[in-house]
């Protein structure tokens, strides 16, 4: 079996993001998945938080100085490194979450984020429910942090496949967001509902859902669930226009001028043939079947690609590899330039933003039946980082 994490996650990703926008966090931690990088070299990083630690420096700064070394990290491919880098944070400062929720839970955010890159399905689990402890320790259960990071918590379950769980979170949350009144974060928790329904082929319960939604008071509410209803026509065969996707996302967002937001990527199907070639996908010339015998550690590439002000992408390339190449990359080309973003304003003739994406083939590792030993499943996925320069983050700096 090969199967890709759905690239629709970022649609409802950035209706989660709006939910909670105006609450600080450490930036490799957030669940907006953007990594600031700053030009500083490794080896300073790691100078700069030894003497930070042999100084006895405050858990904020510890947590900043470690956040910014693993960031370099992972933008090295160095996942393993940044890991045990997050680890030691972690043990250092877990202890001050009452009083640094935030930090904290951005610590364990990252880490989770960073196994789930390495196929460390438990890992990835326990990290994103000690984020959600952390910020548990920090903030009262109606605060939209941690409303959020509960929806972080459904995500991870669905996306690990205990879907039943997962949708447990997600209704759970539903109710507590109403009585706390966030009804766009309610409405969320329905969009998320009926992605996880699409991930796993159970259309027919995610249609009218979506329908219901896509009249929603809320304009970010109605757009995704138009965009994934638009998914859900392409898979039944119905002949959905992009043109409708823009025009949509233009009547929403023809005035604005922030960050443009992703509203569809083409899903990356690993079972599809690539072009250019009569064969399927194949893993190093090796068939995909046979994943658990490949190494697919260190197998990532780095994607350099222009969003236009009207939302279009273009120019999308690879800028580094971490290997010699394969059918995948090809695969993830593909959905980077069927994206849609949301326009914004911009002078004449502005070629738009410049954008930098981290993917990485992985897969998870299972125990073997009756014994402690490890492999890896069969099951290839390929997860996604931002590692974009934010441009106003950087300006404050």
């Amino acid at each position: 079996m090969v199967k890709a994490v759905r690239a629709s996650w970022s649609v409802m990703l950035a209706c989660a993001v709006l939910a909670v926008a105006g609450q600080s966090a450490p930036v490799f931690g957030r669940e907006a998945e953007t990594i600031i990088v700053t030009g500083v070299r490794l080896e300073e990083a790691l100078a700069d938080l030894e003497t930070c630690l042999a100084a006895g420096c405050p858990p904020l700064e510890d947590m900043q100085k470690t956040l910014r070394a693993a960031e370099i990290m992972v933008v090295d491919g160095d996942y393993r490194s940044a890991s045990g880098l997050l680890e030691k944070s972690i043990g250092r400062n877990n202890r001050h979450a009452a009083k640094h929720g935030e930090a904290v839970a951005g610590l364990y955010r990252a880490h989770a984020r960073v196994n789930q890159h390495m196929g460390e399905g438990d890992v990835y689990r326990r990290s994103t429910h000690q984020m959600l402890s952390s910020l548990r320790a920090a903030f009262p259960g109606t605060d939209t942090r941690v409303l959020g990071g509960r929806l972080e918590v459904a995500g991870m379950l669905v996306r690990l496949g205990d879907l039943d769980l997962g949708l447990r979170a997600y209704r759970s949350l539903k109710q507590d967001a109403e009585k706390a009144g966030q009804t766009k974060l309610a409405a969320i928790a329905d969009l998320r509902i009926a992605w996880a329904y699409l991930v796993w082929g159970k259309t027919y319960r995610a249609r009218p859902q979506l329908e219901s939604l896509a009249a929603h008071q809320d304009p970010d509410v109605r757009l995704a669930a138009k965009v994934m209803l638009m998914r859900l026509d392409r898979m039944s065969g119905r002949n959905a226009s992009m043109d409708t996707l823009l025009a949509a996302v233009r009547e929403q967002a023809s005035s604005a001028t922030g960050p443009q937001v992703l509203h569809w990527s083409p899903p990356m199907d690993l079972s599809v043939r690539p072009r250019g070639t009569n064969t399927g996908l194949n893993v190093s010339g090796i068939s995909a079947d046979l994943v658990a015998a490949v190494a697919v550690e260190n197998k990532w590439i780095d994607v350099g690609f222009w969003v236009t002000p009207d939302g279009r992408v273009s120019e999308a390339e690879v800028l580094r590899m971490s290997d010699s190449g394969g059918a995948w990359h090809d695969i993830v080309l593909r959905s980077v330039e069927g994206r849609v973003y949301s326009p914004v304003q911009a002078a004449a003739g502005s070629p738009g933003r410049y954008h930098v994406e981290r993917f990485t083939l992985t897969s998870l590792w299972e125990e073997r039946t009756g014994s402690r030993l490890r492999s890896r499943s069969s099951s290839l996925r390929i997860e996604s980082l931002d590692l974009t320069v934010d441009e106003d983050a950087q300006a404050g700096t």
